[in-house]
């Protein structure tokens, strides 16, 4: 029966921990979890499956928007938050310990003239014990992230006319990252040496990590699942925009 579930599961959607990039940054949590069940999926998956395959239905009119113009919605009109477009932009995200095994999610996106260029949603590997470790190890994720790309870019012969910054929504990890002075304490190591390393790139000047409202975190749908109304707006803050307008309308639908 489970060799039954799995090959359905393999021909209805394909995905896998690769494969789900190429879905599309909006469904990047969705099919991240639906990865791990890919060895022993069971009827209750293969229905998930459907549901994002229906999904990727109703939004096939939405579309990448790449501008150097500024995108403000109306919702960030109404609370006083403008989502200022830079030429490279970074986000980092975390849900703390929201998996079964208390492992936290996290996610990053990479944004060029608005639009996401890279981006991932995944599980963290370790267990950590404060929100604050969690964005530790996510934010030193991004900043490799961040160095791979001022690299593609210096070949490819683009600057950035600012700096290089990572957004995150937590104040005390960037307070821990950009205050002198600010310290924390932990046991677990491999975080410690993750705070040191981010610490000391901020220091050299080779990235900044610069604090947005969760309100406007356009992470935040890498990391958790969204009712429908901050779905809409997740897709928004990330560069989608719905095309249908500009579609032919003698097309059938």
């Amino acid at each position: 029966m489970a060799a039954k579930y799995n090959l359905v599961t393999t021909r209805k959607s394909g995905i896998t921990e690769s494969d789900s990039w190429f879905l599309g940054q909006d469904t990047a949590k969705a099919t991240a979890k639906l990865a791990e069940f890919l060895i022993n999926p069971g009827p209750k998956y293969i229905n998930t499956i459907d549901r994002v395959i229906q999904y990727l239905y109703e939004t096939r009119y939405w579309a990448i928007e790449y501008s150097t113009r500024d995108h403000r919605d109306q919702h960030n009109k109404n609370q006083g938050l403008q989502l200022a477009v830079k030429s490279v932009e970074f986000v980092s995200d975390t849900s703390f310990r929201d998996n079964k095994d208390r492992k936290s999610s996290e996610g990053y996106i990479c944004k060029l003239y608005g639009g996401p260029i890279d981006w991932k949603a995944t599980k963290q590997k370790t267990v950590t014990t404060s929100t604050t470790e969690a964005e530790l190890l996510a934010l030193a994720e991004a900043g490799k992230t961040v160095q791979w790309w001022r690299r593609v870019l210096t070949v490819l012969g683009f600057e950035p006319d600012h700096p290089l910054s990572i957004m995150c929504d937590n104040q005390q990890t960037v307070d821990l990252l950009t205050k002198e002075g600010a310290t924390m304490h932990t046991k677990l190591r491999h975080v410690d040496i993750n705070r040191c390393w981010m610490k000391q790139e901020v220091s050299a000047g080779r990235v900044n990590v610069d604090w947005v409202p969760t309100a406007a975190m356009p992470a935040d749908g890498l990391t958790k699942a969204l009712p429908k109304q901050k779905q809409h707006l997740f897709r928004e803050m990330i560069g989608m925009r719905e095309i249908s307008h500009l579609i032919c309308k003698t097309e059938v639908v």
